[in-house]
């Protein structure tokens, strides 16, 4: 049987270290992570996808966590948008020793926000009527990363204010390190829930559920304040 899988749409501005966390991501949780160890360019080019094989508990099911790695570079803008559809979840990164990388996260969320506006294609539907997709439910989390090389002059909340009432970690690549510890982990649940909203809302469609999550416990790190960009 095929391995179900479930798309993580990784931005964030060039140089900030997606690439990189991505790959030390894939082979602290991963076994069979894919091809992590062949050389990286300096920038991403389009996108790049890491894959990971996560078990998932109670169930002890295998999911397939693909991580869209986008170019971040201006000269990609216009085509990036490609990469935008039927996405579980996004991660906006951000480079701690760099304010201006925080606060173009606004950017990266509008980006977003108009792809799914004019086209539809980001958050995959459900076949349920009365479900519309929204940009609003789908798991967000926020990673300030090079915590390593942040200045103590430069702690604190980044970004806009509307990303403050998302889930957000502080990483370092090399080694690996992401605090609070647990965050990234309910993330990638958080994901699978949403993936698995429409088998939720409807078990006689014959859908199958990719893993059973207790839904009570699960939150996607959005406030009930709702945000203009999204």
């Amino acid at each position: 049987m095929e391995t179900p899988s479930v798309r993580v749409l990784v931005v964030g501005d060039s140089g900030v270290g997606k690439t990189t966390l991505l790959r030390s991501i894939c082979r602290l949780y991963s076994r069979d992570s894919i091809d992590y160890d062949k050389p990286s360019s300096l920038w991403t080019t389009g996108c790049d996808v890491h894959v990971l094989l996560k078990i998932f508990e109670p169930e002890g099911q295998e999911i397939f966590v693909e991580f869209l790695d986008i170019g971040g570079h201006r000269k990609y803008e216009l085509s990036r948008g490609t990469f935008y559809h039927n996405i579980h979840g996004i991660m906006f990164v951000h480079d701690l020793s760099n304010t201006k990388s925080g606060q173009h996260l606004r950017n990266w969320s509008k980006e977003i926000h108009t792809m799914q506006k004019l086209k539809g294609c980001v958050v995959p539907p459900t076949g349920n009527s009365d479900d519309i997709p929204t940009l609003q439910k789908i798991p967000k989390l926020v990673v300030g990363n090079k915590k390593d090389l942040r200045s103590q002059s430069s702690m604190g909340l980044i970004g806009p204010t509307e990303f403050h009432t998302v889930a957000t970690i502080e990483s370092s690549a090399n080694p690996l390190s992401m605090v609070p510890s647990g965050v990234f982990e309910a993330f990638l649940y958080q994901t699978v829930a949403f993936a698995n909203r429409d088998t939720n809302s409807k078990s006689s469609s014959g859908g199958q559920r990719l893993v059973h999550i207790n839904d009570d416990n699960t939150t996607t790190g959005v406030s009930n304040i709702r945000s203009r960009w999204w």
